[in-house]
């Protein structure tokens, strides 16, 4: 089963099974999830097409462009 497993996938599974021995719970709420998805450095960023917007704005407000 672990075989087809990404790098990322068993980080995540070790990270999970690590916070429930710590803590000895069976069963995370969703807020203990994505505290574990944080401590292993994921954050929300904006969506590509906002980025892209954001980005356009960002060469109207430069002096000199």
């Amino acid at each position: 089963m672990f075989d087809s497993l990404t790098t990322e996938e068993l980080q995540f599974i070790k990270a999970i099974e690590k916070y429930k021995a710590k803590t000895g719970k069976t069963f995370l709420s969703w807020t203990e999830v994505l505290k574990i998805f944080q401590d292993l450095g994921y954050k929300k960023v904006p969506p590509r097409k906002a980025l892209v917007g954001q980005r356009e704005k960002e060469k109207e407000i430069q002096p000199g462009t």
